[in-house]
């Protein structure tokens, strides 16, 4: 089927300054090739920060298997350096893998019913819009209980088109859209699919609706396939505003901090967002920087109560670096706090370089603790392998 991912990731590192964007990533996904290329960086003004669940596309997520072929062609050996837009996950097809192919991205985020995880996903410039026939989108996976993918696909047709590969499909097409919003719904008893034009706004359209099991887990997922040589296509956010608390026998300790620890990502996101407006709100921002270091205080806590493992073993190894990456983490936010408080949005680029710094420890520990079943739902990844370190 469409979701077959392949190859290897390299990365690129670009520099650091501004506010609002304490880590940015401008990704380009190879389409059924080698190659994921990563520049992480507190990127430029005006571009919209990178949310928890894109991070958490990090603490994992960006470590592609490693098997060998890939649907519909073979793996290119070039590395590509195309960057559409600070801030954005690009999908894009080289010369020499034409359709089919097909490239997945998993995030390492839970999601409990009720939940809802929004997306927004468009174009990047004129010269590499997709043919009619490529198809990308976002989708919620099980990872628990039942084998189930519940997909939003969306083509350029009719401007661009949305429809499911769920339910009775009833697609929406938006003739002027450049980006649309795609969002899927569980509410407790079925799995709702909505799309909008992001430019526009307003109330969200009905695509599809059906059945969904309330007592599974599962992940949030982006995609693309069938592009030809060239073609390319960018998500611009990935999050969560909605998600139940784990239920009774769902998930160990562990699962509960590596969900803390992506949440306190999602805080810092819209702290940043606040502090990075054209009129910064430096008072949300720290009420959204201080629930970010509790929520981090809590899931080292918790960690600390975690039997631990034999000393000198892997494992062990695993949770002192955890450890080590938590309370850099917990310094710098506490800094970037210090300095917000004492200035205000006066000292956003100190502001900035410390969540910048935080925001990586973060993602280091979680890279540390994340349990081998998450692990393998998202393709057995390891930040060291995308950051390079």
């Amino acid at each position: 089927m469409r979701r077959d991912l392949r190859g290897e990731h390299t990365v690129t590192t670009t520099g650091r300054r501004g506010i609002a964007r304490w880590v940015r990533t401008a990704t380009v996904i190879r389409v059924g090739a080698v190659c994921l290329t990563a520049a992480l960086a507190t990127g430029c003004k005006g571009c919209a920060p990178l949310s928890g669940q894109q991070l958490a596309a990090i603490i994992g997520l960006a470590q592609l298997q490693r098997s060998g072929g890939t649907k519909g062609g073979e793996l290119a050996a070039t590395t590509s350096r195309v960057v559409t837009e600070p801030g954005a996950l690009t999908f894009s097809a080289p010369a020499d893998v034409p359709p089919p192919n097909a490239r997945e991205l998993t995030a390492p985020y839970d999601l409990v019913p009720p939940f809802r995880v929004e997306c927004v996903v468009g174009l990047c410039d004129p010269a590499f819009y997709p043919s009619p026939s490529a198809v990308f989108g976002m989708s919620v996976v099980t990872r628990t209980g039942s084998a189930a993918e519940f997909a939003l696909d969306v083509s350029r047709t009719a401007g661009m088109t949305a429809t499911a590969a769920f339910g009775a499909a009833s697609p929406q097409s938006f003739p002027d859209a450049q980006r649309i919003e795609l969002a899927l719904e569980h509410d407790g008893v079925e799995l709702v699919g909505y799309a909008r034009d992001h430019a526009v706004g307003g109330a969200w359209n009905e695509v599809s609706r059906t059945l969904a099991p309330a007592g599974d887990i599962y992940l949030p997922r982006i995609y693309a396939m069938n592009f030809e040589p060239g073609q390319m296509v960018s998500f611009y956010s990935l999050s969560a505003p909605e998600n139940a608390p784990y239920g009774a026998g769902q998930a160990t300790t562990t699962h509960e901090i590596v969900r803390k620890l992506v949440e306190s990502l999602d805080r810092m996101a819209v702290g940043t967002e606040s502090l990075g407006a054209d009129t910064p709100d430096a008072a949300t921002a720290e009420l959204e920087f201080r629930a970010a270091a509790q929520l981090v205080d809590e899931a080292f806590a918790a960690l600390a109560e975690v039997d631990a493992p034999a000393k000198r073993s892997a494992a062990d190894r695993r949770r002192r670096k955890a450890q080590k990456a938590g309370r850099k983490a917990a310094k710098r936010v506490a800094q970037a706090l210090g300095r917000l408080s004492a200035n205000g949005a006066d000292d956003a680029p100190a502001v900035s370089k410390r969540l910048a710094s935080a925001a990586v420890s973060i993602v280091q520990a979680g890279d540390q603790l994340l349990p081998d079943d998450l692990r393998a739902a998202v393709g057995g990844i390891y930040l060291k392998g995308v950051l390079g370190r």
